[in-house]
């Protein structure tokens, strides 16, 4: 039995995740089944197949893995809140995760803060549910940053608590782990 990847192409356009998952699966004889769906909604994906005949891989935003539970494809679909934020990360992995010295501060904390400071800053979600991607920012555009957030997402609020390190030399922020010569980066 061969593996079915199920894999989001609208997680992050710039990325180039999914063309390497597309030339890897051609070169294994994988099936791989592409599908959208609007990230923070959680539902029910449309994917495009049926079923899968074997082992199921499910690449997604944790909206759609949240919306695919109790499905015909939960079997490929695992999700733990408790196991995916960045708390869990630190507490598990320690010094070999990239954001370990990173401080959890709330978005009225993080304005309040550093608003005025010119420093370049990497904000995250705290947990996956990925209300908004993680980015490099400039401290001084935080709040205009916090409210076109706050527009796109009635979710995020003041109290809403995110990850906050100084920005390093990286292309993308992502959460990633330290290898000996080497960087593995985690999604």
């Amino acid at each position: 039995m061969k593996t079915t990847w199920l894999v989001q192409t609208n997680v992050s356009p710039d990325s180039p995740t999914v063309n390497q998952l597309r030339h890897a699966c051609h070169a294994e004889g994988l099936a791989l089944v592409e599908f959208v769906h609007p990230p923070g909604v959680r539902s029910e994906p449309d994917i495009p197949v049926a079923h899968a005949n074997g082992p199921i891989v499910f690449h997604a935003r944790s909206s759609a893995l949240l919306g695919a539970l109790g499905t015909v494809w939960s079997p490929g679909v695992f999700f733990s809140p408790e196991r995916f934020c960045h708390q869990a990360y630190v507490a598990h992995y320690g010094s070999a995760y990239i954001n370990n010295e990173a401080t959890v501060l709330s978005w009225g904390e993080l304005v309040a803060s550093r608003g005025m400071r010119d420093e370049y800053l990497f904000i995250k979600p705290i947990d996956d549910y990925k209300g908004f991607t993680g980015h490099a920012l400039n401290a001084r555009s935080l709040a205009a940053s916090f409210e076109q957030l706050r527009l796109r997402d009635p979710r995020v609020a003041e109290a809403t608590e995110v990850v906050v390190a100084p920005a390093v030399g990286q292309a993308r922020g992502e959460s990633g782990f330290r290898l000996p010569g080497a960087a593995l980066c985690g999604g």
